[in-house]
């Protein structure tokens, strides 16, 4: 007798959707939730790069240079010096519209140098899958800040830069770096440039760094 009284309150149960809620309630247990720590900390960095700015329709740049960063935090820097030296070549544009058309186009000055100091602000930082065979890392930072920019015949120009810096990480002190910034100059004369870049890094390290735990991975 009691197990047919125990066998009816439990039909009665489900039958009410007691069962269903109990199941619910186990299957909305504690959640785990994985939050993946940086394994590579920067604080001073110094980066060597090679720039190509395509705006000019008159000349092509191809540039090299070197800047230095430092970090107050994973998320905070300051790139203390941007510094490039710009070689210039014609397109081959204005002599076309001269021999073709017998006309004298106003050519945009002649970049020799520049050299700008930003704010570095990174909020995203990478975890990627390599292949299947092993885990990547890498940051997103924004970049903005001023300097001037050395014209052949205008001379020095106020300059102002904005741009975003992808990074991936080959180890705790070497990564590569593809920076992308666009140059604004305060001339209504001159025209806007982008450079596209591509660098390599070394960081001088900290005591902060080290590898992936296995429940990081």
């Amino acid at each position: 007798m009691k197990q047919l009284v125990i066998l009816i309150l439990t039909s009665l149960s489900c039958s009410l959707g007691l069962g269903s809620e109990v199941a619910s309630s186990a299957a909305d247990g504690p959640k785990v939730i994985a939050i993946q720590h940086r394994n590579y900390h920067l604080t001073n960095e110094l980066c060597g790069f090679i720039s190509y700015l395509p705006l000019d329709s008159f000349t092509q740049y191809f540039s090299y240079g070197a800047n230095f960063t430092h970090y107050f935090s994973d998320y905070l820097g300051w790139e203390v010096a941007n510094v490039a030296s710009a070689n210039s070549t014609s397109t081959g544009l204005k002599d076309y519209i001269v021999n073709n058309y017998a006309a004298f186009p106003d050519v945009y000055d002649i970049i020799s140098y520049y050299v700008t100091s930003n704010i570095v602000y990174t909020p995203l930082y990478m975890k990627n899958l390599l292949f299947s065979h092993g885990i990547g890392y890498g940051d997103i930072s924004f970049v903005a800040g001023g300097g001037l920019t050395k014209f052949m015949a205008t001379g020095n120009v106020a300059t102002a830069d904005l741009g975003l810096i992808i990074r991936y990480f080959v180890g705790p002190q070497t990564s590569l770096k593809f920076d992308f910034r666009n140059f604004f100059f305060a001339s209504t004369d001159l025209k806007n440039n982008i450079a596209l870049t591509v660098g390599l890094s070394y960081n001088f390290g900290t005591n902060e760094d080290r590898p992936a735990t296995e429940e990081e991975e």
